[in-house]
């Protein structure tokens, strides 16, 4: 007996952050700052 075990992608939406179609993720309240700005100095500097 197959079952099928097909997963179904699931999106997650923050109320800071806005992620429009094919651009990277901004933070709302400032729109200049990557969400990938603030990935690499928090990896950077702790």
């Amino acid at each position: 007996m197959l079952e099928d075990n097909s997963m179904q992608a699931s999106e997650l939406t923050y109320p800071h952050i806005q992620k429009p179609a094919g651009t990277p993720a901004r933070l709302v309240s400032h729109p200049r700052i990557r969400v990938a700005q603030i990935v690499m100095d928090y990896l950077a500097y702790g």
